[in-house]
Order: structure tokens, then C-alpha cells, then sequence
């Protein structure tokens, strides 16, 4: 978790609340593909998946949750 920014976390954050990475594109003023591999970064560096994708929903997995806490 070292390599993890203050900004992944910001994103994550906010992905995490609001379960819609177009949304947060939106509000962050970054593009949905930008918030993607931002969140696919943190989860190869922390080696879990925080998002449970199934189409186009997404859901904050056991450890997404953890480490919502820790982001905050």
C-alpha cells in the first residue's frame, strides 16, 4: 500500500459511495476510463478486488470496505 496516492484513495472514495464510476468521472472532472484503471491500479498494488463488477453495476467487496475506513 505504499504506492497507493492520495488521490487513488480520493477516487476510490468516492466510488465506493456513490457505486458509479461515470458519476465520479463527473464530479472529479476525469473521464470513467480514468477512474477504472485508477481503481484497477490500487487493486493490483493491494492485490484484492475492491469492486465486484457484474455489467455495469458495481459493489464494494469485504476488503473495498476495509479499506474505505482506512481512505477516509
Amino acid at each position: 500500500m505504499r504506492n497507493v496516492t492520495i488521490r487513488q484513495l480520493q477516487i476510490f472514495a468516492e466510488a465506493a459511495q456513490r457505486l458509479s464510476f461515470a458519476r465520479v468521472a463527473e464530479r472529479l472532472h476525469l473521464s470513467p476510463a480514468a477512474v477504472s484503471f485508477q481503481i484497477k491500479q490500487i487493486e493490483s498494488m493491494t492485490g484484492f478486488a475492491l469492486f465486484e463488477r457484474v455489467g455495469r453495476k458495481v459493489s464494494v467487496t469485504d476488503a473495498g470496505e476495509r479499506l474505505l475506513v482506512y481512505a477516509k
